[in-house]
């Protein structure tokens, strides 16, 4: 990709990062210092992806509702290098790969956002999700899963609290953080841009990728909370593309 290109997807994702962020977290006296937020700040961002950042949104208008991007068929999708470490919510440290198999929905939070239009909307948003796939009986064929843009603060039991409390489930759902030594390149990877801030807070996007049962990019909801009855419609034709890739009728 040229530089110029490069330059242009690095200021875009900046300001989509600085209008849509959240508010900074309290803390506490015996948490460790976070790494991310004594640096610069930092766009991580794929430049081989076929997700491209958006244009500026500012908070009113993400309010209406996220964008979807265009649905990738398969034979046609990135696929994710998924082998890198993680801890779930129990303290389970497992390879992100643990999850592939079914098609997943993830989008990402972080514990200490102060911001209920933010993270804990998003939280309540995934709880209801799952919902949904239990009233469609697809809770067993589909993943729908958390990860935290702060592995520092948050331990795993500030992420089963933090979701728990907001209703979802860990059935077939998880709240995930990534190992630090490759904090940097699961975003890379999963094309994901946040700005650590130097109160320890982020600035970020609402977000939500769907990922096949292969693992490949299927597409994306950005902007603003998204509906789950649209996501229910995304994961169900996933999940009968799988039957039908596999030779399952489920």
């Amino acid at each position: 990709m040229p530089d110029s290109m490069k330059a242009v997807l690095t200021i875009t994702a900046l300001l989509l990062m600085l209008a849509v962020g959240c508010s900074d977290r309290s803390t506490e006296p015996e948490e460790p210092t976070n790494p991310f937020a004594t640096t610069q700040p930092t766009v991580h961002f794929k430049p081989e992806s076929k997700r491209e950042p958006e244009a500026e949104v500012d908070h009113e208008e993400s309010e209406l509702g996220a964008r979807a991007s265009e649905w990738y068929e398969r034979g046609n999708r990135d696929i994710f290098d998924l082998e890198y470490k993680i801890t779930d919510q129990d303290g389970v440290e497992r390879q992100l790969s643990h999850y592939a198999g079914k098609p997943i929905a993830l989008s990402f939070v972080f514990t200490s956002c102060s911001n209920p239009r933010m993270c804990p909307l998003i939280t309540i948003t995934m709880a209801n999700l799952q919902r949904e796939l239990t009233k469609a009986e697809l809770t067993d064929q589909t993943q729908v899963l958390l990860m935290t843009y702060d592995p520092v603060y948050d331990t795993p039991v500030r992420m089963k609290k933090f979701a728990g409390d907001r209703g979802m489930r860990f059935d077939n759902g998880a709240f995930l953080r990534p190992d630090l030594d490759h904090y940097a390149d699961i975003l890379s990877e999963l094309s994901i841009a946040v700005v650590p801030l130097s109160d320890g807070s982020f600035n970020h996007a609402m977000e939500l990728i769907l990922i096949d049962h292969e693992g490949g990019f299927v597409r994306d909801y950005r902007g603003g909370i998204w509906k789950n009855e649209d996501i229910l419609a995304d994961l169900q034709k996933l999940v009968a593309e799988q039957h039908a890739a596999t030779g399952d009728s489920g």
